[in-house]
């Protein structure tokens, strides 16, 4: 019934079917893979049989639907189900990309590689911003697909820009210090000059905190002094009943709490006067503290302390210090893991480069230097 060929680096599919004018017809399967033309060409045949597809007669026969149209459908939909943040990344990604590289009404089955390459590999912006903008067009063109608005995405043809392996920053402990201190010489600086005075007491506390557990912002911002038990040395990263706050794939953990972090808490635990079941880190007025704040505060900070890698260290990289300093000392992967709250130990061995240097020492004490 139908025959692919191929003309000019592309593939098209030919019909033919005695007594229509003209004979033959061919269609475009917008591909340069001859495996994709063929699986292409078979959708359309199975389709022509059904009598869904003629393409004497345009195409599909059944709703086709502009660009524009389907994003506003997609958004409606996934507005019931997702996030207000997730929705607004679809939403600003897939105007961004309609507006600025397809052509003003183009339907939707007409979208082609080359409309979204150009976006996804935009060599302006990051290699995250790449696989981010491939994520969000893949998950509106399967919703397309769905909803019979596509005969293939187009997508198959961009390959997934491939995730970096970077190593993640972390602190030594002498810059840790070097940050506290900065703080402590802010507030003593500002001191009685106009205007109010440094409020950043929590930030520090929230440093030794962080780096002695693994805890994200979100945890550490949400941390009620009832999750903190002093007694025995632990924090419990708990799901809120009321919804306000939940554990990172929704599962909760117990931390132990130990050295200056620990110290740190039972004092401020003994100078608070009000509300002891409230949030453990607040600023001077016991207001809470809200995440952009943390960012903001530490990322000043640790300019401040003047430390050469600045523009990699953030407050996530507490986290990373965390179990970084376990992987040091020579702390089990699936240990450090529980520790961290990390689904699974694959996302934990982005830390096994810094084990190295143990397992050689193990083996300079074993065997010794050649």
């Amino acid at each position: 019934m139908a025959t692919i060929r191929k003309v000019s680096g592309k593939y098209y599919a030919r019909f033919y079917e005695r007594g229509r004018d003209p004979k033959r017809k061919t269609w475009p399967l917008r591909t340069s893979r001859q495996d994709v033309a063929r699986k292409r060409c078979n959708k359309l045949e199975e389709a022509f049989r059904e009598g869904t597809f003629d393409p004497w007669k345009g195409g599909y026969l059944k709703e086709n639907i502009n660009l524009s149209g389907a994003i506003e459908q997609f958004l409606q939909e996934k507005g019931k189900t997702v996030r207000e943040t997730t929705l607004d990344d679809y939403q600003s990604k897939l105007e961004h990309w309609e507006r600025d590289h397809t052509p003003t009404g183009l339907m939707c089955r007409d979208v082609a590689p080359a409309h979204l390459r150009n976006y996804v590999y935009d060599p302006d912006v990051s290699n995250r911003t790449k696989r981010s903008r491939y994520g969000v067009l893949r998950t509106f063109l399967l919703w397309c697909d769905e909803q019979g608005y596509l005969d293939e995405s187009p997508l198959d043809e961009i390959k997934k820009p491939k995730k970096e392996k970077k190593q993640p920053a972390y602190f030594k402990p002498e810059q840790i210090e070097h940050i506290l201190q900065a703080i402590t010489t802010h507030r003593e600086t500002q001191r009685g000059k106009p205007g109010p005075n440094p409020d950043d007491e929590w930030l520090a506390a929230m440093i030794r905190v962080g780096v002695c557990t693994g805890l994200r912002r979100a945890e550490l911002i949400n941390l009620r002094w009832y999750d903190v038990d002093l007694d025995e040395g632990f924090i419990a990263v708990r799901n809120r009943e009321d919804g306000s706050f939940k554990a990172k794939s929704g599962n909760e953990r117990t931390v132990p709490l130990r050295g200056d972090g620990l110290e740190h808490l039972r004092e401020m635990h003994e100078a608070r006067t009000d509300d002891l079941d409230g949030p453990v880190f607040t600023d001077k007025n016991d207001n809470p503290i809200k995440p952009d704040r943390v960012s903001k505060r530490f990322k000043f900070f640790v300019r401040k302390a003047g430390l050469k890698n600045a523009d990699r260290l953030h407050f996530h990289s507490l986290r990373h210090t965390t179990g970084s300093w376990l992987a040091m000392r020579g702390v089990p992967m699936p240990v450090i893991s529980k520790i961290l709250g990390h689904s699974s130990t694959d996302v934990t061995e982005v830390y096994s480069h810094v084990s190295q240097d143990v397992t050689v020492q193990a083996m300079e004490e074993v065997f010794g230097s050649a």
